[in-house]
């Protein structure tokens, strides 16, 4: 359950900043390996980006490849951050004092980011390749003609197979490895320090959103240089051999992205990854927070927790009344028939009382109760004085 709620929250913050991530990757492939402005740069900052998609795409295409963006999100932060809160839970972030490790939590970080990026880089690789594709004057990077994402897939896995779809994986296990230790790592120390301190006075949504900025920042920081590698990777046409075009591999991409456009090359798209970097991590994380909370309160606390409520007590101790007096009422010739029949109708009875009560009471399922144990603490008196004889 863990690893679908990070996969949920994620995909919720992915729909309002999926803008930002296809300003970024115009603005990444904008000029690259280029000396020379070859014309007016229509990707200059982040409102002439959109300016410029409104105007040769239409408004729509701002949300171009949110299937696969939203695929990806939900398959890699599903992985990361179920993986993440597992070795949470397993106190392997922590020492035996119960203190936040910042050396692990950055490699529990790296490797749950590392196992993210390796089960979704297909979808990464099609969302790229489909948010790079434009017209005219905005073409930037290699076109590609897809029409949708699994029809994406198809062509990508008939071309090249499964190795394919792996393609340039190795620069988006980088990008999200150090994401996630940056990430996580500060996330966590930020919010303990907050909660520690009583900085917003134990309120939890502006802990959350705290920590959140302050994560989102150093993710940005630490986090370009990567991004740009791994767009520029996924995006390149190959041959027939399925060999890039332009780079072998994620070095021999760094050291041609360095040479030629230096070292600002690497901060291509610097300021809409940090517009949709801030507020994707306050999202992102604000809802994973949220969905633990509601995790704890609807399934996990119901699962386990003992009847609290004298109201729904009382109402079952009514139900169950009601059933037992009704159908107890009968005749019998014989003992053993009559204890037949008690059994088997106290048996069908009790399967109804259950069911009764859990389809009146869902209401009441964030009070934590156990309607098995209150059903049968209540049925258990009734028993033991209908079935003297």
């Amino acid at each position: 359950m863990d690893f679908v709620v990070g996969g949920l929250a994620a995909c919720s913050a992915g729909l309002f900043t999926n803008p930002f991530d296809l300003i970024k990757t115009r603005q990444q492939l904008h000029g690259e390996l280029s000396v020379r402005k070859s014309g007016p740069n229509l990707y200059k900052n982040v409102w002439s980006s959109a300016r410029t998609i409104i105007k040769t795409e239409g408004i729509l295409a701002l949300q171009k490849g949110l299937s696969a963006a939203l695929s990806f999100q939900f398959v890699m932060n599903s992985t990361r951050l179920g993986l993440f809160e597992t070795l949470s839970i397993h106190g392997l972030t922590r020492n035996k004092d119960g203190q936040l490790v910042p050396i692990r939590l950055i490699f529990c970080g790296g490797l749950c980011g590392v196992a993210g990026a390796s089960a979704a880089a297909p979808f990464y690789l099609v969302k790229t390749q489909i948010q790079a594709m434009s017209k005219g004057e905005a073409a930037v990077g290699f076109q590609h003609n897809h029409r949708g994402t699994f029809q994406a897939l198809g062509n990508i896995f008939q071309d090249g197979g499964l190795r394919g779809l792996w393609r340039g994986t190795s620069g988006l296990v980088c990008r999200i490895a150090m994401g996630s230790a940056v990430q996580l790592s500060t996330f966590t120390e930020c919010k303990d320090f907050c909660q520690r301190y009583e900085i917003f006075r134990k309120n939890d949504f502006l802990t959350t959103v705290g920590a959140s900025v302050v994560s989102g920042f150093f993710l940005v920081v630490f986090m370009t240089p990567f991004d740009v590698i791994s767009t520029r990777l996924f995006n390149q046409g190959v041959d027939e051999r399925g060999r890039g075009l332009l780079y072998r591999n994620i070095f021999d991409c760094f050291v041609k992205t360095f040479r030629v456009e230096g070292f600002w090359g690497l901060y291509k798209g610097f300021m809409p990854m940090f517009y949709r970097a801030a507020p994707h991590t306050i999202l992102n994380l604000t809802f994973w927070e949220q969905f633990k909370k509601w995790k704890r309160i609807y399934i996990d606390e119901f699962a386990t927790k003992d009847i609290n409520s004298t109201v729904i007590s009382d109402l079952t101790f009514t139900l169950a009344s009601m059933i037992l007096s009704r159908d107890l009422r009968f005749r019998s010739s014989t003992v053993k028939e009559k204890e037949e029949n008690v059994w088997g109708k106290i048996f069908r009875k009790v399967i109804q009382c259950k069911l009764t009560v859990s389809i009146m009471l869902p209401a009441v399922i964030g009070q934590g109760l156990n309607i098995r144990e209150v059903v049968l603490h209540k049925l258990s008196g009734f028993l033991e004085d209908n079935l003297l004889v």
